[in-house]
Protein backbone atom coordinates (compact mmCIF):
# COMPACT_ATOMS: atom_id res chain seq x y z
CA UNK A 1 0.00 0.00 0.00
CA UNK A 2 0.94 3.57 -0.60
CA UNK A 3 1.45 6.15 2.51
CA UNK A 4 0.48 3.32 4.94
CA UNK A 5 1.27 4.82 7.78
CA UNK A 6 -0.04 8.21 6.55
CA UNK A 7 2.92 10.27 6.76
CA UNK A 8 2.46 11.86 3.54
CA UNK A 9 -1.36 12.56 4.27
CA UNK A 10 -4.43 11.21 2.49
CA UNK A 11 -3.23 10.55 -0.87
CA UNK A 12 -4.06 7.87 -1.91
CA UNK A 13 -6.55 6.56 -0.03
CA UNK A 14 -9.73 6.98 -0.99
CA UNK A 15 -12.87 7.97 1.97
CA UNK A 16 -16.51 6.89 1.08
CA UNK A 17 -19.76 7.94 2.60
CA UNK A 18 -22.83 7.13 1.31
CA UNK A 19 -25.12 10.00 1.97
CA UNK A 20 -27.91 8.44 0.69
CA UNK A 21 -28.31 5.53 3.31
CA UNK A 22 -27.68 8.57 6.00
CA UNK A 23 -24.37 7.90 6.66
CA UNK A 24 -22.47 11.20 7.24
CA UNK A 25 -18.55 11.44 8.52
CA UNK A 26 -15.38 12.89 7.76
CA UNK A 27 -12.12 11.79 7.97
CA UNK A 28 -8.50 14.03 8.56
CA UNK A 29 -4.40 12.94 8.87
CA UNK A 30 -2.42 14.66 12.13
CA UNK A 31 0.64 13.31 12.68
CA UNK A 32 0.83 10.28 10.60
CA UNK A 33 -3.32 9.19 12.00
CA UNK A 34 -6.00 8.94 9.89
CA UNK A 35 -9.24 10.10 11.97
CA UNK A 36 -12.61 8.85 11.42
CA UNK A 37 -14.89 11.23 12.97
CA UNK A 38 -18.86 9.66 12.37
CA UNK A 39 -21.72 11.93 13.30
CA UNK A 40 -24.14 9.45 11.36
CA UNK A 41 -23.43 5.81 10.84
CA UNK A 42 -25.60 4.97 8.31
CA UNK A 43 -26.81 1.13 8.36
CA UNK A 44 -24.23 -1.14 6.87
CA UNK A 45 -20.97 -1.28 6.79
CA UNK A 46 -20.27 -0.13 3.24
CA UNK A 47 -21.95 2.65 4.21
CA UNK A 48 -18.00 4.40 5.40
CA UNK A 49 -15.40 3.10 3.62
CA UNK A 50 -11.72 4.37 3.67
CA UNK A 51 -10.00 2.13 0.71
CA UNK A 52 -7.09 1.89 -1.04
CA UNK A 53 -6.53 0.03 -4.69
CA UNK A 54 -3.34 -1.72 -5.26
CA UNK A 55 -2.19 -4.44 -8.12
CA UNK A 56 -2.05 -8.02 -6.91
CA UNK A 57 -1.17 -11.30 -8.98
CA UNK A 58 -3.12 -14.17 -9.73
CA UNK A 59 -2.62 -17.68 -7.49
CA UNK A 60 -0.65 -15.42 -4.65
CA UNK A 61 -1.87 -15.22 -1.22
CA UNK A 62 -1.35 -12.33 0.18
CA UNK A 63 -2.06 -10.36 4.07
CA UNK A 64 -3.37 -7.69 4.64
CA UNK A 65 -2.59 -6.02 8.29
CA UNK A 66 -4.22 -2.68 10.15
CA UNK A 67 -3.77 -1.19 13.53
CA UNK A 68 -6.63 0.91 14.32
CA UNK A 69 -8.65 1.77 17.62
CA UNK A 70 -11.55 3.67 18.54
CA UNK A 71 -13.59 5.83 20.85
CA UNK A 72 -15.45 2.70 22.58
CA UNK A 73 -15.88 -0.63 21.75
CA UNK A 74 -17.39 -1.51 18.26
CA UNK A 75 -16.31 -3.71 14.72
CA UNK A 76 -15.48 -2.95 11.82
CA UNK A 77 -15.03 -5.20 8.43
CA UNK A 78 -11.58 -5.60 7.08
CA UNK A 79 -11.92 -6.84 2.91
CA UNK A 80 -9.71 -7.73 0.02
CA UNK A 81 -12.11 -6.85 -3.19
CA UNK A 82 -11.76 -7.35 -6.63
CA UNK A 83 -12.07 -3.93 -8.39
CA UNK A 84 -14.61 -2.00 -7.93
CA UNK A 85 -18.04 -4.05 -8.22
CA UNK A 86 -19.60 -5.52 -5.91
CA UNK A 87 -18.40 -8.79 -5.02
CA UNK A 88 -17.62 -9.45 -1.46
CA UNK A 89 -14.18 -10.89 -2.04
CA UNK A 90 -12.67 -12.19 1.21
CA UNK A 91 -13.49 -10.09 4.57
CA UNK A 92 -13.14 -10.52 8.26
CA UNK A 93 -15.34 -9.11 11.03
CA UNK A 94 -12.84 -7.48 13.79
CA UNK A 95 -13.45 -5.90 16.79
CA UNK A 96 -12.16 -2.09 18.09
CA UNK A 97 -11.34 -0.91 21.31
CA UNK A 98 -9.59 2.12 23.13
CA UNK A 99 -6.17 0.65 22.33
CA UNK A 100 -4.04 0.19 19.84
CA UNK A 101 -4.64 -3.48 17.84
CA UNK A 102 -3.40 -5.17 14.95
CA UNK A 103 -5.89 -6.89 12.73
CA UNK A 104 -4.71 -9.26 9.68
CA UNK A 105 -6.84 -10.84 6.58
CA UNK A 106 -5.36 -13.43 4.67
CA UNK A 107 -6.80 -14.22 1.18
CA UNK A 108 -5.80 -15.55 -2.08
CA UNK A 109 -5.91 -13.69 -5.64
CA UNK A 110 -8.17 -15.48 -8.04
CA UNK A 111 -6.81 -13.09 -10.58
CA UNK A 112 -4.59 -10.85 -11.68
CA UNK A 113 -5.73 -7.08 -11.37
CA UNK A 114 -6.74 -4.13 -9.42
CA UNK A 115 -8.20 -5.06 -5.83
CA UNK A 116 -9.76 -2.82 -3.23
CA UNK A 117 -8.33 -3.08 0.02
CA UNK A 118 -11.15 -1.99 1.95
CA UNK A 119 -11.99 -0.89 6.07
CA UNK A 120 -15.94 -0.83 6.03
CA UNK A 121 -16.70 1.71 9.16
CA UNK A 122 -20.46 2.46 8.91
CA UNK A 123 -22.95 0.96 11.11
CA UNK A 124 -21.71 2.38 13.98
CA UNK A 125 -21.39 6.26 15.54
CA UNK A 126 -17.82 5.41 17.19
CA UNK A 127 -15.11 6.98 16.02
CA UNK A 128 -12.26 5.08 14.35
CA UNK A 129 -8.34 5.66 13.94
CA UNK A 130 -6.16 4.01 12.02
CA UNK A 131 -1.95 4.57 11.68
CA UNK A 132 -0.97 1.90 9.88
CA UNK A 133 -1.53 -0.47 7.14
CA UNK A 134 -0.07 -2.84 4.84
CA UNK A 135 -0.88 -5.93 2.00
CA UNK A 136 2.33 -8.61 2.28
CA UNK A 137 2.65 -10.96 -0.95
CA UNK A 138 4.13 -14.88 -0.36
CA UNK A 139 7.86 -14.15 0.21
CA UNK A 140 6.80 -9.76 0.47
CA UNK A 141 8.04 -7.63 2.88
CA UNK A 142 8.84 -9.20 6.09
CA UNK A 143 10.14 -6.12 8.16
CA UNK A 144 7.93 -5.97 11.59
CA UNK A 145 5.70 -3.75 12.02
CA UNK A 146 6.28 -0.13 13.51
CA UNK A 147 5.05 0.06 17.02
CA UNK A 148 1.85 1.76 17.97
CA UNK A 149 2.09 5.41 18.58
CA UNK A 150 2.59 6.60 22.23
CA UNK A 151 0.30 8.88 24.13
CA UNK A 152 1.65 12.52 24.34
CA UNK A 153 2.83 12.68 27.65
CA UNK A 154 1.08 15.35 29.75
CA UNK A 155 2.85 17.63 31.72
CA UNK A 156 3.09 17.01 35.36
CA UNK A 157 5.20 18.79 37.89
CA UNK A 158 7.81 16.99 39.59
CA UNK A 159 7.68 16.69 43.72
CA UNK A 160 10.62 17.97 45.37
CA UNK A 161 11.70 15.34 48.07
CA UNK A 162 11.91 16.26 51.31
CA UNK A 163 14.63 15.32 53.56
CA UNK A 164 12.98 13.56 56.50
CA UNK A 165 16.17 14.74 58.72
CA UNK A 166 15.37 18.25 57.85
CA UNK A 167 12.91 20.65 59.60
CA UNK A 168 10.68 20.94 56.40
CA UNK A 169 8.02 18.53 57.71
CA UNK A 170 4.01 19.01 57.28
CA UNK A 171 2.63 20.22 60.95
CA UNK A 172 -0.51 17.70 61.59
CA UNK A 173 0.12 15.34 58.72
CA UNK A 174 -1.75 12.87 60.00
CA UNK A 175 -4.79 15.36 61.28
CA UNK A 176 -4.37 14.26 64.68
CA UNK A 177 -4.95 17.50 65.85
CA UNK A 178 -7.85 18.18 64.16
CA UNK A 179 -7.96 20.47 61.03
CA UNK A 180 -5.15 23.28 62.43
CA UNK A 181 -2.97 24.52 60.70
CA UNK A 182 -4.73 23.20 57.28
CA UNK A 183 -6.39 25.58 55.51
CA UNK A 184 -9.88 25.18 52.56
CA UNK A 185 -9.57 26.78 49.85
CA UNK A 186 -12.12 27.12 47.21
CA UNK A 187 -11.62 28.67 44.02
Amino acid sequence: LLNAGFSSGKAPWEFEVSSSNGAAATWSVNDGIADVQISRPGTKGWHITLQQGVSLTAGSTYEFSVRMKSSGIRGAIMQGKPGSGTSLGEWQQVSLGTSWSTHSLTFRAPSSRTYEIVLRLGGDRKSVQVDWARVVGEGGDSSPVPPPPSPSPSPSPSPTPIDPSSSQRLLNAGFSSGKAPWELVVR
